[in-house]
Parts: C-alpha cells; sequence; structure tokens
C-alpha cells in the first residue's frame, strides 16, 4: 500500500482533502483517548528509521567518496516507510 501512495501524482484538491481527512482522525483518536497509542507507534517507526540511518552514516565498508551510496540508502530507506522525496531521480 504504502508505494501505491508514493507513486501517486495527487492534485491540490486531493492532497487537501488527505490533510482535511488526517485532521480528522487524530481529533477522533484524540476524543476516543486513543491518540497516545498512535503517537508511540510513530515515535516507535521514526527511531527505527534514525537507526538505521546512524547505521549507514558509520558503515565505512565501502568505497564512497561522494556519499552518493550512503544517500541512496538514506532515501531508500526513508521510501520504505513512505516517506518518498520528488529529489530522488536518478
Amino acid at each position: 500500500m504504502r508505494e501505491e501512495v508514493i507513486n501517486v501524482e495527487w492534485s491540490v484538491l486531493e492532497r487537501l482533502m488527505a490533510q482535511a481527512i488526517g485532521y480528522e482522525v487524530i481529533k477522533f483518536l484524540k476524543e476516543e483517548g486513543r491518540l497516545e497509542a498512535l503517537f508511540q507507534t510513530a515515535e516507535s517507526e521514526a527511531v527505527q528509521a534514525l537507526e538505521e540511518i546512524r547505521r549507514v552514516l558509520d558503515d565505512d565498508t565501502a568505497e564512497d567518496p561522494n556519499c552518493f551510496w550512503r544517500i541512496e540508502r538514506i532515501v531508500t530507506e526513508f521510501e520504505s516507510r513512505g516517506l518518498g522525496t520528488a529529489q530522488h531521480d536518478w
């Protein structure tokens, strides 16, 4: 599912609708007292992503004077978590 969302080009209206839906979901979870569980899940995912990025940056096993390999691995890590970037064209 994440891969499909990343590759979809959304119109401005679709992006605004997605944002509005997100706000409503957060509002609902807050009212139901379940927002903390969502924060914990998101925090856990963020910490895991940062740990992987740290491992990539600390990996001195590859010849990579321009850091291309490291940047590619970091971008791949972001994309695997549904956080793509339009700047990744290579």
